[in-house]
Order: structure tokens, then C-alpha cells, then sequence
């Protein structure tokens, strides 16, 4: 766990600052900005994550598409992702508490990600705030205490697909069907995206899922007998996009004619 990064969120808890972290890994250059309101975190982005959650909504029964034609060419774009969520609330189909468990998955998931890179480059930037993903604000000993026990489910949901190190370069291939998944939406999408092909993480950007969320959700499906492990690939080390907020300091981002 970086200290630096632990020390500078430490004393923004205890002087109830308000701003944001600006960081970069060194190693990849990578970029987060970490966002905090009088000493609590309640927000994180890194440049070159961009969730899709138009499309996890719509896997889960919290969207139709067909009820936003006018918006499928922002879709495509990626910018309505930012109101997906207000929009399902607005809707009645998605309640207030859901949309905060949705932002605090990517608040736990880019903030783990960002605490083990041990070399980061700090810089803070007072009074900056942002209405991106937010979460209620939480003090760092209780983000410390979530991300541990995330990375203890996540490590033991990887160890059932036997690719502990390399989770999220597994791929699946479908065994059977089974009726009982139509009743979790959520669960039900992810079976039908197994194809054989894509790795976990490659659905899990598709989704709007994080690493950790696909790989439970995989583990899941395997535990039911419904797909097993069909190879690993090795991991991606350059892409265009991060797939999933846990490769910040993993992958490097590369521009489109690199």
C-alpha cells in the first residue's frame, strides 16, 4: 500500500480538507484524481477508465434501451454513461441506494487499484470538487478496511477459476443452461456474454462490471456447473482503454496510432 498516498489521504481526514489528489503512476503514467469533501473520499476517476454503465443497467432490468432512442448515438460515444444512473432513478427503476452500491464498486475497485502502486507521483488541489460517481464521503480507515476485505473475496473467487495472479485473463466457455439464472438478471447477461472467446475482463468492460464483480459472478456460474475454464490468456500489458478500473498501473494506455 502506497504510504505517501495513505499519509496525504490520512491528514486531508484529519484537517476535514476538501479537494482533490492528483496522482500518477510512474511506471505507466496512468492518472487518477482522488476526491475528497471535508476529509471523507467520495469519488475517484482515472483517465482511462470509462465505465459503461448504460450497459450494466441495461443487464441487470434498470434500463431499457428502447425507452432512449434519442440517446443510443451518446451511448455509442460513451458520454450519457455519466447519467445512466440518474436517469434509471428518475425512472423509478433503480432507487438511490442501488446507485450509490454501483459507485462505491468502482470507488473501492480504482481506490485498491491506486493504493498498490508503489510509485506515485501527489499532488493536491484544494477545493476542486466533481458530481462524477459520488459516494457518501467515507474516512480513509474504513476505504482501508473495505478495500482488504474486497481483495480477500476477489483473490478467493480468482483461486476457484485456478488463475489467482491472472483472474481477469481467464476465459470461459459455457457448459449448460440452466433456468434458475433467468431470475438474476445480472447473473443471466453475464452467462449469455460466455462465449469462449472474450476473457473475463473483456465482459466485464462490455458490462460495466469491475474485475472483482466479474469474477465473482464467474465463479458463481462454475460453482453451479454451468461453465468451466476454458484457457488463460496472458495478460494484456497495452490497450487504448483500461477494461476494468484494477488494471490502473497494470496496462499501458496508448493512443490509437501507437
Amino acid at each position: 500500500m502506497n504510504k505517501h498516498l495513505v499519509k496525504a489521504l490520512a491528514t486531508a481526514s484529519r484537517k476535514s480538507w476538501t479537494g482533490a489528489f492528483y496522482v500518477r503512476d510512474a511506471g505507466t503514467h496512468s492518472r487518477a484524481r482522488i476526491y475528497v469533501f471535508e476529509g471523507g473520499v467520495y469519488s475517484i476517476h482515472l483517465a482511462d477508465y470509462h465505465p459503461n454503465v448504460v450497459a450494466r443497467l441495461i443487464s441487470t432490468g434498470n434500463l431499457d434501451p428502447a425507452d432512449y432512442p434519442a440517446h443510443r448515438a451518446e451511448m455509442a460515444a460513451g458520454s450519457v454513461n455519466l447519467d445512466a444512473g440518474r436517469m434509471a432513478v428518475g425512472a423509478g427503476t433503480l432507487s438511490v441506494e442501488e446507485l450509490a452500491d454501483i459507485h462505491e464498486e468502482y470507488l473501492l475497485a480504482s481506490l485498491g487499484a491506486v493504493l498498490a502502486r508503489p510509485v506515485l507521483g501527489i499532488e493536491p488541489s484544494r477545493n476542486t470538487v466533481t458530481s462524477h460517481y459520488c459516494t457518501l464521503p467515507t474516512r480513509l480507515d474504513s476505504l482501508v478496511s473495505a478495500v482488504g476485505s474486497r481483495n480477500t473475496r476477489t483473490t478467493r473467487a480468482a483461486e476457484t477459476l485456478g488463475a489467482s495472479s491472472a483472474g481477469g485473463a481467464v476465459v470461459l466457455r459455457a457448459v449448460r443452461s440452466t433456468p434458475s439464472a433467468r431470475r438474476l438478471p445480472g447473473l443471466h447477461a453475464f452467462a449469455d456474454s460466455i462465449d469462449g472467446d472474450r476473457t473475463i475482463d473483456q465482459i466485464a468492460a462490455a458490462m460495466g462490471l469491475t474485475r472483482a464483480e466479474a469474477l465473482f459472478t464467474a465463479s458463481v456460474l462454475i460453482a453451479a456447473g454451468m461453465v468451466e475454464v476454458f484457457r488463460v490468456q496472458t495478460p494484456v500489458g497495452r490497450a487504448r482503454l483500461l477494461a476494468v478500473p484494477e488494471d490502473f498501473g497494470h496496462v499501458v494506455v496508448v493512443s490509437g496510432d501507437k
